[in-house]
């Protein structure tokens, strides 16, 4: 769970990046690294929190009905604290309630870019990976986890954004 944390943190300077890109903004080394300072902790703690919620609560089939619900209602954290620049517990709170009400849709949309991420990664991987070919091999895992990464990122952050509008519009 800890190694998890430390990834999820690692990713920050990529979500920061993607959500950078995707609105035609530029980004300097500094500000990737200011991007995995100041979010950096953030990502690490939401990765203990949820890898460990999620690790415990996988011990049973019920646990694990439970993980995936748990997990599509604060899947959208990592926008929330980069674009609105929320803590941990904002964050999740922020995201249980605007995904009150879209679950199902989320979850449709979530699955659908994990599947499609994971068959990037898998085709790649197994590509054959003796001798000369290992090299090509590790090319080609490195080729589709550039592409997933960020596919993930946008999706999510162009669904926090549109569930965030939404949420505004129906305030009185």
């Amino acid at each position: 769970q800890f190694t998890l944390a430390v990834i999820i943190a690692l990713q920050s300077p990529a979500v920061y990046l993607v959500i950078r890109a995707s609105r035609n903004e530029q980004a300097s080394r500094a500000a990737v690294i200011g991007a995995l300072i100041t979010f950096g902790p953030r990502f690490f703690t939401f990765g203990l929190i949820i890898s460990l919620t999620i690790g415990l609560l996988s011990l049973s089939s019920f646990g694990l009905i439970l993980a995936v619900y748990l997990a599509i209602r604060v899947t959208l954290v990592a926008p929330a604290i980069v674009l609105v620049g929320l803590c941990v517990s904002g964050g999740m709170r922020g995201c249980w309630q605007l995904v009150q009400g879209r679950w199902l849709r989320t979850f449709v949309v979530v699955f659908i870019v994990t599947v499609f991420a994971g068959m990037l990664m898998f085709a790649a991987a197994s590509l054959p990976a003796v001798g000369d070919q290992a090299l090509i091999t590790l090319i080609a895992v490195s080729i589709a986890q550039g592409l997933s990464a960020p596919l993930v990122t946008l999706v999510e952050s162009l669904m926090f954004e549109e569930y965030r509008q939404s949420a505004e519009k129906s305030l009185p």
